[in-house]
């Protein structure tokens, strides 16, 4: 025999804890936005993968890539890597 025991709560909106996050995303995706723009000319006979890997390069500082062209990392430091693709 299974217990089984029914509460009856009330469920609250927990959508505010994003707020800030969202806010955050959506400077980026401006940034990116504004860089994808910027460098169309060079983008537009690139497939969808090519243009990830491009704008990535133009705004994501590695050991590779020490110097990108246009500075993301300094606007959104610790910016997801996962958030940063999306916003591409």
């Amino acid at each position: 025999m299974k217990i089984t025991k029914t509460v009856k709560l009330k469920i609250t909106s927990h959508s505010k804890i994003f707020n800030e996050t969202l806010k955050i995303y959506n400077k980026a995706l401006l940034f990116m936005i504004d860089v994808i723009s910027k460098e169309w000319k060079n983008l537009e006979n690139l497939s969808s993968k090519e243009r990830v890997n491009f704008v990535e390069k133009m705004t994501h500082e590695t050991k590779q890539n020490p110097y990108p062209k246009y500075d993301f990392d300094f606007h959104f430091y610790k910016f997801p890597s996962y958030l940063r693709r999306a916003t591409i």
